[in-house]
């Protein structure tokens, strides 16, 4: 609406949004890991006896 509002070409607009989307999508990674300490992860690790329990807590079968 503000393209049409200001006279601007809308595909000029709607190229600088996907080129910003793109590029906010590649950088927000990169920080991310510039940014973060050793030690942290996603989620924590993960036992071996847990790994090998199913959902209910019994052994995997297959």
């Amino acid at each position: 609406m503000l393209a049409f509002q200001f006279d601007v070409d809308p595909a000029y607009v709607a190229a600088h949004h996907v080129v910003r989307f793109v590029s906010i999508a590649m950088v927000v990674p990169l920080l991310a890991k510039r940014r973060a300490r050793p030690g942290d992860t996603v989620a924590p690790p993960i036992d071996e006896k847990e790994r090998l329990s199913g959902v209910d807590g019994s052994e995997d079968r297959g």
